[in-house]
């Protein structure tokens, strides 16, 4: 499959060459589902349409458990 792709290595593979099942009979393809994500754009803080920031910004290496309030 990966050769068949136009890929060298199973990494290689991105949400775009992949098709799925969206409802019934939806295909979509996976950046649709999983859209792009710039590197460093947790850190840098922009382009964050989807609230990864927000769920970055309450980790903690400190513990596993919530932040007080999180559901």
């Amino acid at each position: 499959m990966t050769g068949a792709a136009g890929l060298s290595r199973p990494g290689d593979f991105l949400p775009h060459h992949l098709m799925m099942r969206e409802k019934d009979r939806e295909m979509v393809t996976g950046a649709d589902v999983y859209p792009y994500l710039p590197d460093g754009f947790l850190i840098d803080g922009k382009g964050d349409d989807f609230g990864y920031a927000l769920r970055w910004q309450r980790a903690s290496t400190d513990s596993f458990d919530p932040p007080p309030g999180a559901v």
